[in-house]
């Protein structure tokens, strides 16, 4: 576990030295978002949740893609910040389903490469209105599983 998070803090200097930034469509994300809890899966078993994460879900501004956005965010108990982390290029079909493989997310202005985001599988639920409903969604991180499932509601 020392390991883990002592190349974690060697991977945010990095990041921090970074000049770039991930442009996201803030135009539809400034009222509701889902809200719900990240699991993640420790290598010994053991699972650390961080709980009421906010994420957006919207059309990507870089690509044709779309755009997951997790608002301070936690993958660890000993993480010493949160992070704002974007997962940019994911495709949605016309039935909500939600995929992406090899994607390098975006956090603190720059790409967070040794994180890569693989097996990203999930699904947007709509409402009887076609109003969005829940998002929920299972991914590799890295090394780590993670997991989120969230109602979409209104920002305090």
């Amino acid at each position: 576990m020392r390991l883990k998070t002592i190349t974690f803090l060697c991977i945010l200097v990095n990041i921090l030295v970074s000049c770039e930034g991930y442009e996201i469509d803030k135009n539809n994300t400034a009222n509701k978002s889902f809200l719900g809890d990240i699991i993640v899966t420790n290598s010994d078993g053991t699972t650390f949740i961080d709980q009421d994460i906010r994420i957006t879900f919207t059309k990507s501004l870089n690509n044709e893609g779309y755009d997951i956005f997790l608002k301070k965010v936690k993958f660890a108990e000993k993480m010493p910040i949160r992070i704002n982390m974007t997962i940019p290029s994911v495709t949605k079909n016309s039935n909500g389903e939600i995929i992406g493989d090899n994607i390098i997310p975006w956090a603190m202005g720059g790409p967070f490469e040794k994180w890569k985001i693989k097996n990203l599988t999930g699904s947007i639920e709509y409402d009887e209105n076609n109003e969005l409903k829940s998002l929920q969604f299972n991914m590799i991180c890295g090394e780590y599983p993670v997991s989120y499932s969230g109602i979409y509601t209104e920002e305090d």
